[in-house]
């Protein structure tokens, strides 16, 4: 029964809860599926799954053989992406809004390249394609709809709007950052300096900071970002509120061991960290 071979079906089965689709993940048919349950069953002496409505659910044993299954996948997976990048000087192509790349990516970027010398990654928020090869994955604050790809939700983005201390009382609008691309704002009726049209649109965050610092304008910031400034402050009437975020990536390239790379990583950056006091920027940059 410690055979991989024998446990991805107790594992595929698990995940996808019909032999249908544990047969189609698995690129098997649905007979080969139901004998392999079966075998592990009779090996076991006891039910692995039970039927419920539409579905097979794991029993207690079922699920501790899907775990052992899902380590010995991720070491597989694991040995593959080193095999891979090992190989070649593999090359990443992240495309994603300008909002998510500065404040989730960019910080991270160091522990993916240190921890993989050989790789070269791209990170970039103009369009590009996944049918057409253009890009490896893409990251969006909407789910996408069109093509024959692979999406989910892969994590979520704390913001809020931020503001310079110095001007607390003496707001007079605000900022819009990355409006095409960016996370899709809504703002409460009544509470001001939110009840206008932002005054002003940029394309970057680093843009939006300079400007808030010299001006009484708020703007809407991830708070990863905004909480590593000490020149800036949280405009409480509007508060936080977290933004989804979606990847997607080819149909065909489900399995890549490098996508699963770039997966877990894009995942570890979206987790909400203490932020990074940027005191070396913020005295160089003190009016």
């Amino acid at each position: 029964m410690q055979n991989w071979d024998d446990l991805k079906y107790c594992l595929a089965l698990d995940e996808f809860r019909t032999m249908t689709a544990a047969a189609k993940a698995l690129g098997t048919n649905t007979a080969t599926v139901s004998r392999r349950i079966e075998r592990l069953t009779e090996e076991a002496g006891q039910p692995l799954f039970t039927r419920q409505n539409c579905q097979w659910m794991a029993t207690t044993l079922g699920q501790e053989l899907s775990a052992v299954a899902r380590r010995i996948e991720e070491r597989l997976h694991a040995a593959e992406i080193n095999a891979s990048i090992l190989e070649d000087n593999y090359k990443l192509h992240i495309t994603a809004p300008q909002f998510i790349i500065e404040a989730c990516l960019l910080p991270e970027a160091d522990q993916l390249l240190t921890t993989y010398p050989q790789m070269e990654m791209k990170l970039a928020s103009t369009h590009a394609s996944l049918a057409f090869g253009e890009t490896d994955l893409i990251l969006s604050f909407s789910k996408p709809e069109e093509g024959r790809i692979f999406r989910f939700r892969i994590g979520q983005l704390r913001c809020g709007f931020y503001h310079a201390a110095r001007f607390n009382n003496n707001l007079q609008g605000w900022i819009n950052v990355d409006s095409e691309t960016g996370p899709h704002l809504k703002l409460e009726d009544g509470i001001a300096p939110l009840n206008q049209s932002p005054r002003l649109t940029v394309s970057n965050l680093l843009n939006a900071h300079q400007l808030i610092r010299t001006m009484p304008l708020l703007a809407y910031l991830p708070c990863s970002f905004a909480d590593s400034k000490p020149d800036l402050m949280l405009f409480e009437p509007a508060g936080k509120n977290q933004n989804e975020i979606w990847a997607s990536y080819h149909y065909t390239r489900k399995k890549d061991p490098v996508l699963k790379l770039a997966r877990d990583w894009i995942e570890s950056s979206l987790m909400d960290k203490p932020p990074r006091i940027d005191q070396a920027n913020y005295m160089a940059a003190r009016p």
